[in-house]
């Protein structure tokens, strides 16, 4: 039934009670069915869940159509479908609670696995390629890993090795040298550090403690290293600055010699030949005789030095040829001895001889000649007035010459014997009537002497006289040969 509202605008038509109530039911069925269609639950665990029971009950109420004539399959069919319904409400909550937190947990524990396998490994890695040799020792020693290089080192295999004591396989007396130092690490926790020579081979230890959560030592970790090639830097290193040390201390000694001793005979001369050219008409034969033997002997000992100095520096510069041969000593040492007998005669100094006439050597002339008037020249210079030369040679039991020329002069004290081969102290002195020395000669000496294979003592006391002793090779195929 319909009724009608007048307004004064015109009339409108409104429905009853009843068809408002029957408009307003009908549009919440279809707003209901809208939602139901807009319902996103695909892909949900809810929506497959609830579709799962909703489809049990459907097929349990056709079924139980089916078989309630036949009681026997009913019962059965109920106890199917309780277990079935248990399994649809526990089997999610035993996987949302159970089974997913476990694999989730069994997942996180195999990424852990394999994280920690490739740590392991690329600490192995680590471990075995450096070139240090690496224990690891328990408190009681016993070595519980190592690297493949300390292995190869010991030349033992790391299955031999692990499980004993590190004193099983290093040697006693190598253990005894390191044992204060393990106690220290031990005993302390101190880092200590150990250098030592094995075999020909430099090594450095480094021992680490290893503590637990308490602060207790529990571990010992060695670390060794092989610095043999470092050593030998360092020790051509420091032979370099020898040798410039040396060169420097040679340069400043040349250019002394020349600065003092070269000038020394040379103001002699001048001195001398001033006078002469000054005064000769007025002059004696004596005093003219006496000036001609100063100059002479101002000569020879500038010769002398000259040719030192020119030994020495063929020396430095390594010109010198060694070509030794046999021969016999003394007709050698009497034809070096030559030029010395007139300074001895001066000086009334008596030179005695007591070498075999049949004594052969295997020398190079040359350097043995250079040794001879060296040696003997100082004998004579610091041979006062009246003194005695002797020079003495013979054969050893190990196929060597022994050459000794003893003096009855001044003789030298410990720190001047000390410091007789050095270039860098000043050792020089004049002789007992002033003759020049600048302590070249007997360098060149000892260097010619070791050549041959040889050796250079003295032995002297200060008013007692000097002996010096050299030895030289009797033949080619004795050891001491170069």
């Amino acid at each position: 039934m319909k009724r009608k509202k007048i307004s004064e605008t015109g009339a409108e038509i409104l429905p009853d009670h009843d068809d408002l109530n029957h408009n307003t039911q009908a549009k919440r069925e279809t707003a209901t069915i809208t939602k139901v269609k807009n319902l996103k639950l695909s892909g949900s665990p809810l929506h497959f869940f609830f579709i799962l029971i909703f489809g049990v009950f459907v097929c349990d109420a056709l079924i139980e159509g089916l078989l309630s004539a036949l009681p026997p399959l009913s019962l059965l069919y109920d106890v199917l479908l309780d277990s079935t319904l248990l399994s649809v409400f526990v089997s999610p909550l035993l996987y949302f609670f159970v089974f997913r937190p476990m694999t989730i947990r069994i997942t996180k524990l195999k990424q852990a696995e394999a994280e920690l396998k490739e740590s392991v490994a690329n600490m192995r890695a680590v471990f075995n390629i450096t070139d240090e040799s690496i224990f690891l020792l328990a408190a009681d020693e016993t070595i519980i890993s190592l690297n493949e290089i300390a292995a190869e080192r010991l030349e033992i295999s790391r299955e031999e090795i692990i499980g004993h004591k590190l004193s099983d396989i290093i040697p006693p007396d190598i253990e005894e040298r390191r044992r204060p130092f393990i106690h220290r690490v031990l005993a302390n926790g101190e880092h200590v550090r150990l250098e030592e020579e094995l075999n020909g081979r430099w090594m450095v230890n480094h021992l680490y403690p290893i503590f637990d959560d308490d602060k207790q030592v529990v571990r010992l970790a060695i670390f060794s290293s092989d610095i043999t090639q470092r050593k030998m830097i360092a020790e051509e290193i420091k032979r370099k600055n020898n040798e410039l040390h040396l060169l420097n201390v040679e340069k400043d000694k040349f250019f002394s010699i020349i600065a003092h001793d070269l000038r020394s005979p040379f103001n002699a001369f001048l001195g001398l030949t001033q006078m002469m050219a000054e005064d000769l008409p007025s002059m004696s034969q004596e005093e003219i005789q006496k000036i001609a033997v100063t100059i002479r002997k101002s000569a020879t000992n500038l010769y002398g030095l000259l040719e030192n100095l020119l030994e020495w520096s063929r020396m430095q510069r390594g010109v010198i040829t060694f070509s030794p041969a046999f021969f016999l000593l003394m007709p050698k040492i009497s034809e070096n001895m030559a030029v010395l007998l007139e300074a001895a005669k001066n000086k009334k100094v008596e030179i005695n001889y007591n070498i075999p006439e049949d004594l052969m050597v295997y020398a190079d002339e040359y350097m043995l000649g250079c040794i001879i008037r060296n040696i003997s020249s100082n004998a004579v210079k610091f041979t006062p007035q009246g003194g005695k030369i002797t020079i003495t040679a013979k054969s050893t039991m190990d196929n060597l010459v022994e050459v000794s020329i003893r003096d009855t002069g001044i003789g030298m004290g410990k720190e001047m014997i000390k410091n007789l081969f050095s270039l860098d102290v000043n050792s020089n002195r004049k002789g007992t009537e002033g003759e020049p020395s600048t302590g070249l000669g007997l360098i060149i000496c000892k260097d010619f002497i070791e050549k041959h294979g040889g050796k250079l003592c003295v032995e002297s006391e200060k008013g007692k006289g000097s002996t010096f002793y050299f030895t030289l090779p009797a033949d080619p195929l004795c050891n001491h040969c170069p």
